[in-house]
């Protein structure tokens, strides 16, 4: 399967309609679809995206964006969702950060989230793994989830999908997980992923 990755919006819609010349099996949203917006912005800007999709919300999304994902069909928010016999699981939000942000959790809440991911799934999160060459804010702390890596170390996915820390875009791999952070959506960045050999193209419109 074909995955187009993107992540970081904040409400910016000025590249959705270029996806559409884009080719793949099925779009992946990793979080901040709106900047600190609720239920209502995430509907107006999830209905201009070409389907089909699977999405978590960002810690800058509120909680309420959630329910517009389910009613969209496309919650992957602590959900298990096959595809073209792929599995994906997902977890929106971000670990905490100063608190100033909707959707901030605490590691252990990730970790017990995360408890269901299969080994050689698609794991689909917001926050990247902690001390990766993806996690890395402003070029010099890794702000990333301690409990993200350690389900990665633990359970194996074969794709981790994620967002969050603009000055990460790239990827990097942990044991035999590869994971990829697509850049800001916002500025045009995406990733292509083929799931049958972890090829990865990082792309900008």
């Amino acid at each position: 399967m074909n995955l187009c990755v993107i992540a970081d919006l904040h409400g910016t819609t000025t590249y959705i309609s270029r996806l559409q010349s884009v080719s793949y099996d099925l779009l992946v949203i990793c979080g901040d679809i709106t900047h600190f917006g609720h239920a209502g912005r995430a509907r107006s800007i999830l209905s201009t995206f070409p389907a089909p999709y699977l999405a978590v919300h960002g810690n800058c999304d509120y909680e309420d964006v959630v329910d517009v994902l389910e009613e969209e069909g496309c919650n992957l928010h602590e959900k298990t969702v096959r595809r073209n016999n792929e599995t994906l699981c997902g977890l929106g939000g971000a670990n905490y950060f100063r608190g100033k942000t909707p959707s901030e959790v605490t590691e252990q809440e990730i970790y017990d989230a995360l408890s269901h991911v299969e080994g050689g799934s698609i794991l689909v999160t917001h926050v990247p793994p902690h001390n990766t060459a993806v996690d890395r804010a402003f070029r010099i702390k890794h702000a990333g989830s301690t409990a993200l890596r350690q389900v990665v170390e633990e359970k194996h996915p074969a794709l981790l999908l994620c967002g969050h820390i603009h000055e990460g875009r790239g990827h990097d791999v942990i044991g035999d997980t590869l994971v990829v952070n697509p850049g800001e959506f916002s500025r045009g960045y995406y990733a292509l992923v083929s799931t049958e050999d972890r090829t990865l193209k990082m792309c900008r419109f």
